[in-house]
C-alpha cells in the first residue's frame, strides 16, 4: 500500500526529527504531492540549505511526486469549510485531496489533522 508524505513528513526524514524513523520505514514507494515537495523546497531554503539532498533523498526512497491537477484543485477548495477550524492552508488540503481521491493513508506531524473527520486514515508520526 501506498502512503502519502504531507510536508511536516517529509521535513521529519530530511531533518531527522522525532519521527524520521517512522516516515523513513514507509517512505519507500510512498508519494508526495508537488505542492508539498514546493513547501518542503522552500522550508529547506529558507533554513539556508541546498534543495540538491532533498531531491536526492526523494529519488533514492522512489517517493513520487504526484502532479496537483484540476480534480485535487477542486477538492482541496470544497475541503475549505471542513478544515478552516484547523486553520488548514492550501498546502494542507491539497495533500488531504490527495488523501481522499486515492484512498491513501498520510503520515503527518501536524496534530491539527487528528481532529479531522473526513474519512481518510492520518497517521502522526510523532
Amino acid at each position: 500500500m501506498t502512503v502519502i508524505l504531507d510536508a511536516s513528513a517529509m521535513l521529519a526524514l530530511l531533518q531527522d526529527e522525532p519521527g524520521a524513523d517512522t516516515v523513513l520505514a514507509l517512505a519507500k514507494g510512498s508519494c508526495l504531492l508537488s505542492v508539498n515537495f514546493c513547501e518542503v523546497v522552500q522550508r529547506v531554503l529558507a533554513k539556508g540549505g541546498a534543495t540538491a539532498p532533498a531531491e536526492q533523498a526523494i529519488d533514492r526512497l522512489e517517493i513520487a511526486v504526484v502532479p496537483f491537477d484540476r480534480a485535487l484543485a477542486r477538492i482541496a477548495a470544497e475541503l475549505r469549510e471542513s478544515t478552516r477550524f484547523i486553520g488548514a492552508s492550501l498546502g494542507d488540503r491539497a495533500c488531504l485531496a490527495l488523501g481522499l481521491a486515492s484512498g491513501w493513508p498520510i503520515l503527518s506531524a501536524d496534530r491539527d489533522w487528528g481532529k479531522l473527520d473526513l474519512g481518510i486514515e492520518i497517521r502522526m508520526i510523532r
